[in-house]
C-alpha cells in the first residue's frame, strides 16, 4: 500500500467517528438535556431508573416521621449504605416486612399467603384498614425498587438516591410501627 492510499483510508475510517465528536461538541448543551429527561439506562455507575423512581416516590410519600419530625438515618445507616448499598437496600426492605408481619399477626391476618407474598400482605391490610390506602402504592414501588437492587447484576445507583430509598422505608416502617402500637 502506498503512502496515498494509506492517508486515503485512514481519512475514510475516521471521518464517522470525528463527525460524530464535532457533533457532540457542538451540540453539547442540547445533550445535556436531553440525557437529563432520561428515565431508564445505565452510563457508567448511573442506573437512571432506580433513581428516577426513588425521587418520584419521595414525591410521593412525604418523608417525615409521625410526631413530624424529618427522618434522620443514623450515621451507621449512612456509612453502610456507602459501603454496600445492595445489602444496605434489602436490609431495609426485610425491616418493612417484619413490621408488616407483626401488625398482621396481631389481628389474625398472618396466613400462609400474606406469610409469603409481600404483596398480598400489604392488600390484606390495607383491606382490614390498618395501612392508609393511600400509602399502598409506595409499598409495592419501594418493593420493585428492592426487586430491582436484589437482581440488577450491575447495580449502582447515586448515593443519594440510596439514601433517599433508606428515608422512604424508613417512614414506611415508622408508620407500620404506628399502626402496631396504636392497637
Amino acid at each position: 500500500m502506498d503512502a496515498l492510499t494509506f492517508i486515503v483510508e485512514l481519512t475514510k475510517a475516521a471521518a464517522w467517528p470525528l463527525a460524530t465528536i464535532t457533533l457532540a461538541v457542538m451540540f453539547r448543551g442540547e445533550l445535556r438535556r436531553l440525557l437529563s429527561r432520561i428515565k431508564k439506562g445505565k452510563v457508567g455507575s448511573a442506573e437512571f431508573e432506580f433513581e428516577n423512581e426513588v425521587e418520584k416516590l419521595a414525591e410521593q410519600i412525604v418523608t417525615k416521621a409521625p410526631g413530624g419530625e424529618a427522618i434522620l438515618l443514623e450515621p451507621a445507616t449512612v456509612q453502610s449504605a456507602t459501603a454496600n448499598p445492595r445489602e444496605t437496600l434489602l436490609s431495609a426492605w426485610i425491616e418493612i416486612e417484619v413490621a408488616l408481619k407483626s401488625l398482621a399477626k396481631k389481628h389474625g391476618l398472618l396466613t400462609t399467603q400474606t406469610r409469603y407474598n409481600s404483596m398480598a400482605l400489604i392488600r390484606a391490610l390495607a383491606r382490614a384498614e390498618l395501612l392508609p390506602r393511600a400509602y399502598v402504592p409506595g409499598f409495592m414501588a419501594l418493593r420493585r425498587l428492592r426487586n430491582t437492587a436484589a437482581h440488577e447484576v450491575d447495580f449502582s445507583p447515586s448515593e443519594e438516591a440510596i439514601l433517599g430509598y433508606l428515608e422512604i422505608a424508613e417512614e414506611l416502617k415508622q408508620l407500620v410501627l404506628g399502626a402496631i402500637n396504636a392497637c
